[in-house]
């Protein structure tokens, strides 16, 4: 049986996702597997102003139902806990809510009680689920962009960061507690809300497989550091949502949490090589094992966060642009109208000699070059060389073209950190397109795996 990484958990409200099977589900859900009938009947009334309607959501700890506020004429979401003890945690996450407003939280409106069980009034939502909208670019294969993605982070981030300024921590940040409504990305699901202050979580293990710290796994939480469970978390968060896939995601749910704890960090440019540098280190550093060697708050994550957008506008303001280096004239026709091809919106420039192409990499920045390693005067490779020696070449992809390199130059174009190499032949078509398209950001989900 294959562990879901991204079951439900512990102290979870929400709805397993299409296509999970229950039996999947992990850690602690599985002694509160039966949620029985809904526990209120639509058209009941709550302290005779809620009138209940269809059940919207379940999980491991209750359900959510749709309601109607009589006083204020509005729509609603009523939390009910399945007993006793899920009505503890209930209460304790709408007092951590009611701490805190920004339009990444979801806002709690009030707590009341019917026949002697707590339920809470809450802002009611609509839209997909973060884990939804994975799956589906996934399957058509349409994977976020880095702008987009930055976007989204930026929004979970600054939830964080008033949860994390209240004192508290949230312990179940993943996508399936992340709803999309169109305007907001609203972080939910508190019902492993934690104190800042509290120290080890004992043996018992809470929260979701996929994107859990691994200091939550050994139970050993710093008092004062609940916050960088949650930074971890949304390492993992990142790292799915940037990649297609989880950074650990075995087939035995122990193994995966012993990789958590010792495996080293994965790098998440192995799987989309167009990621920016500046991305794939911050996600990183998010999912380092010790706590102390994370990005210190979630104001950090956020200015790099709110850089990295600003310098993604800036390129996008700038258009793709794409520099083609070939001596011949009717090759770099071709080339060029092959690249405008497969990426419409780069603007792409030509050059006749090395000496060219440093004039115009000196008036403006590209994201890729295509180089001619046999050119007059100053060749390819004395070319390289110049632009590493001088760091010219940041964020920019070379790809290196020959008709008679042989293995000593390859070899040399490695070392130099250029390892794209293709040979001019009837396969120079097709292995460029394939470059492009990765590493001008264009690859569907499903290209980026290995």
């Amino acid at each position: 049986m294959r562990v879901d990484p991204k079951a439900p958990t512990v102290g979870g409200m929400d709805s397993p996702p299409a296509g999970h099977r229950p039996e999947d589900r992990t850690l602690d859900d599985r002694d509160q597997e039966q949620d029985g009938p809904p526990l209120y009947r639509p058209g009941a009334v709550l302290q005779n102003t809620y009138e209940v309607g269809t059940l919207i959501g379940r999980g491991g700890m209750g359900q959510v139902f749709e309601a109607w506020d009589r006083n204020l004429q509005r729509v609603v979401a009523i939390k009910a806990p399945k007993d006793a003890k899920a009505g503890e945690k209930l209460i304790a996450e709408a007092r951590a809510l009611a701490q805190v407003r920004h339009d990444s939280l979801v806002a709690v409106h009030a707590l009341g009680m019917h026949e002697g069980t707590p339920y809470v009034v809450m802002e009611r939502l609509r839209g997909t689920t973060l884990e939804e909208h994975i799956d589906r670019r996934i399957a058509l294969s349409d994977p976020f962009s880095i702008e987009d993605a930055i976007d989204i982070l930026i929004a979970i981030a600054e939830g964080l960061d008033r949860v994390h300024g209240a004192g508290i921590s949230h312990r179940d940040v993943k996508p399936a507690n992340v709803i999309l409504t169109g305007q907001r990305v609203v972080l939910v699901d508190f019902g492993l809300v934690t104190p800042e202050y509290e120290g080890p979580t004992g043996p018992r293990v809470l929260g979701s497989p996929g994107y859990i710290a691994p200091e939550v796994i050994q139970g050993t939480v710093t008092p004062g550091l609940g916050h960088q469970a949650d930074t971890y978390s949304l390492g993992a968060l990142a790292f799915e949502l940037l990649t297609g896939e989880l950074p650990f995601d075995e087939e035995d749910m122990e193994t995966m949490l012993e990789r958590h704890v010792l495996a080293p960090v994965p790098d998440p440019t192995a799987l989309r090589p167009s990621l920016p540098s500046a991305l794939s280190t911050l996600v990183r550093g998010m999912l380092a094992k010790d706590p102390s060697d994370r990005p210190e708050s979630q104001e950090e994550i956020l200015w790099r966060l709110r850089d990295m957008r600003r310098q993604a506008r800036h390129r996008n303001e700038l258009g793709r642009a794409v520099l083609v280096i070939e001596d011949d004239p009717a090759l770099a026709s071709i080339i060029s109208e092959w690249v405008s091809g497969w990426a419409p919106e780069a603007g792409v420039v030509t050059a006749s000699s090395a000496e060219e192409g440093l004039r115009l990499m000196g008036r403006q920045r590209f994201d890729m070059l295509l180089l001619d390693l046999q050119l007059p005067g100053m060749s390819g490779v004395e070319l390289l060389m110049y632009l590493r020696g001088g760091k010219r070449l940041d964020d920019c992809t070379v790809v290196a073209m020959s008709a008679q390199a042989g293995d000593a130059d390859v070899a040399l174009l490695e070392q130099m950190g250029c390892g794209l190499f293709l040979e001019k032949g009837d396969d120079l078509q097709t292995g460029l397109r394939d470059i492009v398209h990765q590493r001008l950001g264009l690859a569907p989900v499903s290209a980026l795996r290995s």
